[in-house]
């Protein structure tokens, strides 16, 4: 695996167990919030960009806001991030891209997926807090958007994967790939077929995690992940379903 990094901008729960899976439990899902920077043929790039600064909007009121500072410890400032690419427009991936009205990574090319725009466009419900200036951004340009598979940045494909939402990608950077929400914890590995609450398509996205993990279990290819335990790993076969392999 080449130039990789985690950062961990936030931790915490939004959802409890019932609510988020359907199990008969009401502890919450605690679950990282992580954002992949990679130093590819001279381009800083991130993939995602967390839940955002602290005081900023009412999902996870008590986060962090720990990606400035994990940028510092690579000798990086917003201003040096060429490039943003998005699984997916949920709140907690596109937090850090607008601050206080302004793109916080304000010398970066952003790409995300035109089903994406589509989809948000449509739905009833909010999914952003800034919606309409995602769109604004968009529409002015500065938003790229793809819709197929294809390669954003030698050494950086993007890879749709729907299902979680209509517009979900993968990323495939730095000798991994970031897999988004495709699995958001453990007990997908175990049985594919369970749904998340926040699932667009339930069905697809299941079809699609199945038919993702059984190619990761084949190839052994390095996964990076948003929301498990540990940020990277591989998957292997473990009974009817798969299990996560920590990478040290």
């Amino acid at each position: 695996m080449t130039d990789l990094h985690a950062i961990d901008d936030t931790f915490g729960s939004f959802v409890t167990f019932r609510e988020g899976f359907g199990l008969d439990d009401d502890s919450p899902v605690d679950l990282p919030f992580r954002v992949f920077l990679a130093i590819v043929d001279g381009a800083n790039v991130l993939v995602d960009a967390g839940v955002g600064p602290q005081g900023h909007g009412s999902f996870l009121p008590d986060r962090q806001g720990r990606l400035p500072s994990g940028l510092e410890q690579h000798g990086l400032s917003a201003e040096d991030i060429d490039l943003v690419v998005l699984t997916h427009l949920h709140v907690d991936h596109v937090g850090w891209v607008i601050v206080d009205g302004d793109l916080f990574f304000a010398n970066a090319r952003y790409v995300a997926h035109q089903a994406e725009f589509d989809y948000v466009g449509q739905t009833a419900a909010d999914l952003l807090e800034f919606r309409d200036r995602l769109f604004d951004l968009q529409r002015a340009g500065r938003i790229e958007v793809v819709d197929s598979d294809s390669e954003v940045h030698p050494g950086v494909e993007v890879r749709h994967l729907a299902g979680h939402t209509p517009g979900h990608c993968g990323v495939e950077v730095g000798g991994a790939l970031v897999f988004g929400d495709a699995v958001v914890h453990e007990l997908q590995l175990a049985n594919p077929g369970l749904a998340f609450f926040a699932d667009a398509d339930p069905e697809q996205a299941a079809e699609t995690r199945r038919a993702l993990l059984t190619e990761l279990a084949e190839t052994g290819a390095v996964v990076a992940s948003p929301h498990l335990a540990t940020p990277f790993g591989r998957i292997r076969r473990e009974a009817d379903g798969f299990a996560w392999s920590p990478l040290d």
